[in-house]
């Protein structure tokens, strides 16, 4: 049995819950999964479509939108735990397989090896003094293979995180977007460190069914891009340094 404790904020999406069967099916306990709702009508709705057995089930009363979710949930849970996105379903690795007797550079699932991974990223981020580790959203085998397998202080997407200590502050609630980025940053803005792994990442689908983000890509885009220059007002040029570059429109996936 893992050490690691699993913590999925869902909203609307009772028919399409895809992290907590992915965990069962790896083996990970009902009584180490904490499902956060949004109130007694969403439980209700969740327990119609889903078998929720001995999982803890938190009502986080009052937090619309993920920014509040994300901060009720990091004052709630006790660390370290891992945080998920509530569409995971499948972990993949990066690495040189032989093809027709050459190596190439190929995107591997790798589940069976997910929580072992997970229970050995904190053990890491541990001994590297960092408070927070993610996974880059890389889908590139060629560009994945040829990254270092960790950066130190480098943003990462919020599907899935492992959180070693609480964050200094709560996100700030004027933040709309790249909240995943946001969080990173409120370690680093503070004299801590965060752990980016780079040749491995959490499966969800692109586009999923449900939730409360209903913008589209430009949408989603403008938020981030306001929350960016939110970030560099507040923290200076350690948010600039951090954040790096602004990714243009035409390869924008999430974050910018």
């Amino acid at each position: 049995m893992t050490f690691l404790k699993f913590a999925i904020p869902s909203y609307n999406r009772a028919t399409n819950l895809k992290t907590l069967p992915y965990l069962r099916s790896l083996g990970v306990a009902d009584e180490q999964i904490y499902l956060f709702l949004n109130d007694e009508d969403q439980h209700d709705l969740y327990k119609q479509h889903n078998d929720l057995g001995n999982v803890n089930v938190v009502l986080a009363e009052g937090c619309r939108g993920i920014v509040p979710v994300r901060n009720f949930i990091a004052h709630y849970m006790t660390y370290p735990f891992i945080g998920m996105d509530d569409d995971v379903h499948g972990f993949e690795v990066a690495m040189r397989v032989l093809v027709d007797g050459k190596e190439k550079p190929r995107i591997i699932n790798r589940s069976d090896a997910f929580i072992e991974y997970l229970e050995n990223a904190t053990k890491f981020a541990i001994r590297k003094g960092c408070g927070l580790f993610g996974f880059a959203k890389y889908s590139n085998p060629f560009y994945m293979c040829n990254q270092p397998v960790f950066h130190i202080d480098k943003p990462f997407d919020g599907r899935c995180l492992g959180y070693i200590s609480a964050p200094p502050i709560d996100i700030p609630l004027e933040v709309k977007g790249c909240d995943d980025f946001c969080l990173g940053l409120t370690y680093v803005a503070h004299g801590g460190h965060t752990l980016r792994f780079n040749r491995a990442r959490a499966r969800v689908d692109n586009q999923q069914s449900g939730g409360c983000n209903k913008d589209d890509k430009a949408a989603r885009y403008q938020a981030d891009l306001a929350a960016r220059d939110y970030m560099i007002r507040r923290w200076g040029k350690v948010a600039e340094t951090f954040l790096g570059k602004i990714c243009p429109f035409e390869k924008y996936t999430c974050g910018v």
